[in-house]
């Protein structure tokens, strides 16, 4: 038979009660038998049933009814009709339970004593499907990676090139101030020599992310790091219009991490909003607001604008290396794909707020300096025997910490318990161990 050409049948209608319906019911694969033109489902095999989730074929059940929506069968039966085949269509069929899933389906149109019938297979791809998301996710992971690994070395490349030019402005500011002749003169260079440190310090945090150490651990006043951050971008917001409200409230615990690098952040975060709403309209506010989350006990640090807002279809790009929304030539893709790498070498996060409103929503998740020194050696096993080991534990399930620590103690070792692994690696810099249990994942 030629494709295109439909079969002639004189087995019938193929009822279940019949011998070619109970063929049908013990066929090795899932077969079923359908009736196009009453749009009725005449036999299934064993297989079709328990892919289907059937119990049983119930008497006249439409064939329409296994895809999710009549237009999709439509589009089945003007596809398989004129040619009488159908090889391999990937579609989406639902079970008896309206549970929906992805099969694979191939079809022959067959003309039988009392008309034509269709008889489809179903091959089931749940497996495949997620065979090809795990190694779709694998693959952005690796090229996560790689452009990490370019954005460090760019890093890298770019602070050298910067520390040799600054550490040239700073001594010379140095020398000046010494050298002033009035207090003026020597304000000047005082700040001059102050913006330097700044920038040699900036630099230093952009070397150690390129070679991947971890950021000295030091408390860090959120409200301050908010006003540091206006102060440098103050002169950019009011010559375009934009005046930033603040909500700082006092008495918040301080924050842990590294005073420059979340300075940074802040500041990125700023200039990304007013570049957001360059041509805007409307009123132009950026919003800017520090509070302690009840319910985490974690520090955010939010910040909003009134731009045209994160497009949704690539709001989950935004953090990508090298990605960017603005036009050629005036965004780098490097900017959030940098905070998120300083936000998580904290042990925090940064998140864009999913909201109907107008504009962006940033918030910075930090985790306490009261609660980091919790966390840090919350626990401490004295050594009991001479051939004990001195042992670090970092794990965030402070029960399980604890019952591994007693089992260790037990044997002679002295042990230190910590919940972040910021506080443990703080540790590893102040002395040395025996050895370090970590739970797999601990960020």
């Amino acid at each position: 038979m030629n494709p295109g050409q439909t079969a002639d049948c004189t087995i019938g209608r193929h009822e279940p009660g019949s011998i070619a319906g109970r063929l049908i019911a013990d066929f090795p694969a899932a077969v079923t038998i359908a009736d196009p033109e009453g749009d009725r489902v005449i036999a299934d095999s064993e297989m079709a049933t328990a892919l289907l989730d059937c119990t049983s074929l119930r008497t006249g059940e439409k064939l329409s009814r296994r895809w999710p929506a009549r237009r999709d069968f439509d589009a089945f039966l003007a596809r398989l009709l004129p040619a009488g085949r159908i090889d391999d269509l990937e579609v989406r069929l639902q079970k008896n339970d309206g549970t929906q899933f992805w099969c694979s389906i191939s079809a022959r149109l067959i003309r039988a004593v009392d008309g034509p019938v269709i008889l489809l297979h179903m091959l089931d791809l749940s497996d495949q499907i997620a065979a090809r998301a795990e190694i779709s996710r694998q693959r952005d992971a690796l090229h996560e990676a790689e452009k990490l690994s370019t954005l460090g070395q760019l890093l890298g490349g770019i602070s050298h090139e910067l520390n040799n030019p600054l550490s040239v402005l700073a001594g010379q500011a140095l020398l000046l101030r010494e050298k002033a002749v009035d207090e003026a003169t020597a304000k000047r260079a005082d700040r001059i020599l102050k913006a330097a440190e700044r920038c040699s310090r900036i630099v230093r945090s952009f070397l150690d992310l390129a070679r991947g150490e971890p950021a000295e651990p030091e408390p860090v006043d959120l409200n301050e790091t908010v006003l540091q951050a206006i102060e440098a971008t103050i002169d950019g917001l009011r010559g375009a219009g934009i005046e930033p409200l603040l909500e700082l409230p006092k008495g918040l615990p301080n924050a842990v991490g590294d005073p420059d690098q979340i300075r940074q952040v802040v500041t990125n975060l700023i200039v990304n909003a007013r570049q957001a709403m360059f041509g805007e309209t409307g009123p132009r506010r950026i919003s800017i607001q520090t509070r302690l989350d009840a319910r985490t006990g974690c520090l955010l640090l939010k910040v909003s604008d009134t731009g045209p807002g994160v497009p949704a279809a690539v709001s989950s790009r935004i953090f990508d290396p090298l990605f960017t929304t603005k036009a050629p030539g005036e965004g780098t893709g490097l900017g959030l794909a940098l905070c998120r790498r300083i936000m998580e070498a904290h042990g925090g996060a940064i998140d864009l707020e999913r909201t109907s409103a107008r504009g962006s929503t940033f918030i910075l998740t930090f985790e306490r300096l009261d609660r980091a020194n919790e966390g840090g050696p919350v626990l401490r096993h004295e050594r009991s025997a001479q051939n004990g080991l001195s042992v670090l534990i970092l794990d965030d399930r402070h029960e399980e910490g604890i019952a591994l620590a007693d089992m260790l103690s037990v044997e002679g070792h002295e042990i230190e318990l910590v919940q972040s692994a910021f506080v443990g690696a703080s540790l590893l810099r102040k002395r040395r161990y025996d050895a370090v249990l970590c739970r797999a994942g601990l960020g």
